[in-house]
């Protein structure tokens, strides 16, 4: 073997070498292909996942008002007017209505029957 066929070989040898390694970097690059369609997917099912977590919260937010809004009461009569009047609690001079639970649990101490309004007078 003479030093041209040493040659030869050696630059055989560095061309199969850069071939291999351009193989094993196009093989590299679909991996990384692969991994970013991965990441893509991941960050848009993330997205998703926050987007679906915002609308339970509103959700959430619209139950707890329902359940914090005031009802509405039907009466099957007409209301008893003029309305009666507890003269025990007044505050800052003017009488207040009666409420269901006091209404409820009223003994009138004296017999008397309940206050009500009567033409503007108590």
């Amino acid at each position: 073997m003479n030093l041209q066929d040493a040659a030869d070989l050696s630059t055989a040898l560095a061309a199969i070498a850069t071939f291999v390694l351009v193989a094993f970097g196009l093989v590299q690059l679909r991996a990384l292909q692969r991994q970013v369609d991965i990441g893509q997917q991941s960050s848009e099912a993330a997205v998703s996942a926050a987007e679906a977590a915002h609308r339970a919260v509103r959700e959430a937010a619209r139950a707890r008002i329902d359940e914090q809004v005031a009802r509405v009461v039907v009466l099957s009569q007409r209301p008893q007017w003029p309305p009666l009047i507890n003269p025990h609690l007044s505050h800052d001079g003017q009488f207040q209505l009666f409420d269901s639970m006091t209404l409820h649990g009223f003994v009138d101490l004296q017999g008397q029957r309940l206050s009500t309004v009567s033409g503007g007078s108590w």
